[in-house]
């Protein structure tokens, strides 16, 4: 690469050309990597970007020889090269693992909180993108993930955040600990589509904790048992078992078992409101309430030629829904209780 010999008489050293042109180009004759990005004068977050997401070293460089750089090379600023990576990433689809879809399902609720992101659409791609993860398209309003997102052992080969896994992480009722993936990633997300700013850091603590106390009390694990005329909905969350021993018996749960034609439940990201027991659903479907202690119900009064499948969200406005449990059907007609005995 040839800096203009002007570079020098506007101020900069030998030393700063060549070793800008080290930085850029490498030492291998290969034209220009982009090996490293370059800053502006006030750019930390675009630094972090660049370090964590890009897997570059960022230098500082003054912006008169940034511009004559971008005059003379084909050199990008972190947005450009994000969208070069992602530009011929092809378009995945989630894995039907109870990983995946809780990690996207659990995202998308944390966009649909906030009226400026209700509207972004996440798409998952594949390919090589070398470290970046997350890039947004403003464009079209889209967020594009490497779909390694979606991939337990990807994002935990380098460390575990249990002692041990458990051994059915591709059934569909599997249990879900991994809140601090979806954390990451909306972390990562939100730094994608907005630029930080230090007064925005309070609300963002705030919104954070909001997402983690959600998360915490994300139901997983839904298991449906068939009863003749009945269906025992029981699940789990992630409240540790040392907290719930304080309170006397823990926030309630709202069940709804869906019929298994009934479709629009099952989209559902957010509780809206608090259910009240005398409430009818708008679908029409049966709903009851159980303590977080309990986590379970007894539905009764079903028909074993109709399918049914459960939604299960702690009892108050904006909480998140777990994934749709299994369809099944009740066993024929008996004595209820005496099969329970």
């Amino acid at each position: 690469m040839q800096l203009p010999i002007n570079a020098l008489a506007m101020g900069f050293s030998t030393k700063d050309v060549h070793g800008a042109h080290d930085h850029l180009v490498g030492r291998h004759g290969e034209g220009l990597k982009l090996a490293v990005l370059v800053l502006s004068r006030d750019s930390y977050n675009i630094a972090n970007t660049i370090r964590d997401s890009l897997g570059k070293r960022p230098a500082r460089l003054p912006d008169t020889l940034w511009q004559m750089l971008r005059a003379h090379s084909p050199i990008r600023t972190v947005e450009e090269e994000q969208q070069e990576l992602f530009k011929d990433a092809k378009p995945c689809t989630i894995p039907d693992t109870t990983f995946a879809r809780a990690v996207d399902r659990a995202l998308r609720a944390c966009f649909a909180l906030l009226r400026f992101t209700d509207h972004i659409q996440v798409v998952y791609i594949r390919g090589s993108t070398g470290k970046v993860d997350v890039y947004f398209d403003k464009g079209q309003g889209t967020l594009k993930i490497h779909c390694r997102w979606l991939d337990f052992a990807c994002m935990h080969h380098r460390s575990f955040c249990r002692p041990w896994s458990p051994s059915n992480l591709a059934d569909t009722n599997a249990p879900f600990f991994c809140c601090h993936v979806v954390e990451e990633l909306l972390v990562r997300s939100i730094a994608s589509m907005f630029k930080a700013h230090p007064t925005s850091r309070p609300a963002e603590i705030k919104f954070m904790r909001q997402i983690g106390r959600r998360l915490r009390y994300l139901p997983h694990s839904i298991n449906l048992k068939p009863y003749p005329g009945g269906i025992l909905v029981s699940w789990e969350d992630n409240e540790a078992e040392s907290f719930r021993t304080l309170g006397p018996s823990g926030p309630d749960y709202h069940v709804v078992l869906h019929e298994g034609n009934c479709a629009s439940g099952e989209t559902a990201l957010l509780h809206e409101k608090a259910a009240l027991p005398n409430e009818v659903m708008s679908c029409g479907c049966r709903q009851q309430f159980a303590r977080q202690t309990h986590r379970m119900c007894l539905f009764t009064g079903l028909s074993h030629a109709s399918t049914y499948y459960a939604m299960i969200a702690l009892n108050e406005g904006r909480a998140f829904y777990g994934v749709p449990s299994d369809r099944i059907s009740p066993r024929p007609n008996e004595d209820v209780k005496a099969t329970l005995r």
